[in-house]
């Protein structure tokens, strides 16, 4: 009979921790309303986030990272992630960076007709090889490629 209350309390704790993780997915998780002043301060720490990010070109810098940008902006780890998701999409740190990079990079192929691609990827702080791969996943087109789409 001990056995059989020992399984009944297996499956029921089984089921009690599939029923929760049911609920708990069905309403998501705990969001708490931030006021209108908590959304203003966030709006106001992502876009001091874009101009360190955009600042005298640091986005060159390779040792620009999720730690220097929270030590700079003196906020949290979490917080820093959090900024990411509401307020670029989604996209985590390096990848803002590669984008900042690609939208400067793209103002120089137009700009600059007659610098080559190697100098433009040393000019947004990237190999030329990576430059390369990471404008194509962004834009879907190779730089030459964009080059010549506007020269048309």
């Amino acid at each position: 009979m001990g056995e059989l209350f020992v399984l009944v309390g297996v499956a029921a704790g089984a089921a009690a921790i599939a029923m929760i993780r049911a609920h708990r997915k069905h309403i998501g998780r705990k969001t708490h309303p931030r006021s209108l002043m908590q959304k203003k301060a966030e709006v106001a720490d992502f876009l001091r986030l874009d101009a360190l990010v955009r600042q005298k070109d640091s986005f060159k810098d390779p040792l620009l990272d999720r730690s220097v940008i929270c030590s700079r902006l003196g906020i949290e780890r979490h917080a820093l992630n959090q900024l990411m998701k509401d307020y670029a999409g989604g996209l985590s740190i390096p990848a803002y960076i590669n984008r900042v990079r690609m939208e400067q990079a793209c103002i120089l192929l137009k700009e600059s007709p007659d610098k080559s691609l190697a100098d433009i990827a040393s000019d947004v702080g990237m190999s030329p090889q990576n430059f390369r791969i990471q404008f194509k996943n962004i834009f879907g087109l190779t730089p030459t490629e964009y080059r010549q789409a506007g020269e048309a």
